[in-house]
This record gives C-alpha cells, sequence and structure tokens, in this order.
C-alpha cells in the first residue's frame, strides 16, 4: 500500500511539478512506468487516434464521424465550414481552442 507522501509526489510528478526518486518512499517501477505513460500522454507524446465516435465538439454534439460526412470529398477540415454548417463552436468553444490539435487527425 502507497504513503501519503509518495502519492503526493506521484500527484506533484503528473502535473510536471517536481521528479520522483525511484529510491526513496518505496517508490515501485510499475509505478514509474504508469507515470511516465500518463506524462507522456498529457505532453502529446502519444497517439492520438480519433475514433468515429470522438466527440469533436461536445455542447453541440460533433463526432468525428459528422465531420467526415461533411468533408468527404475535399479531406480538407475547413473551420468556418465547421461552425457555418454544424456549428461547431457555438457552446463553451473548447473545441475552437483546441483545433489545431485534431484537425489533421480526421482523416
Amino acid at each position: 500500500m502507497h504513503n501519503t507522501r509518495h502519492l503526493s509526489d506521484v500527484r506533484l510528478y503528473i502535473l510536471g511539478l517536481t521528479t520522483i526518486d525511484t529510491s526513496k518512499d518505496g517508490a515501485m517501477e510499475d509505478d514509474i512506468d504508469a507515470i511516465e505513460a500518463i506524462h507522456q500522454w498529457r505532453a502529446g507524446e502519444s497517439k492520438n487516434i480519433l475514433t468515429d465516435d470522438t466527440l469533436i465538439c461536445e455542447c453541440m454534439c460533433i463526432s468525428v464521424a459528422d465531420i467526415k460526412e461533411l468533408f468527404k470529398d475535399t479531406k480538407d477540415v475547413d473551420l468556418k465550414i465547421l461552425q457555418e454548417q454544424l456549428s461547431v463552436g457555438q457552446g463553451c468553444s473548447t473545441c475552437l481552442r483546441d483545433f489545431r490539435h485534431w484537425k489533421d487527425k480526421i482523416f
């Protein structure tokens, strides 16, 4: 069982605010591997595969499949067309801020 000090260190490490010394507090190699995987994922180093069911705009319930259907002929995702035809970004607008991160992963 992990002690409080170890869990606190893990949380700080995941947030990128500290490093983990594997020799202290009983840190285990499996823990470090899991933490490294989380850190890489947060840093965007993992493969970000979008499935057709992935919601791009949660407010308007627009999925990857919806976007693929709209741009099936050109395969060129255009933000202005998304906004006009699918109302993407009319809710919280997080999808607009993240556009450059998911745009090229649709096709």
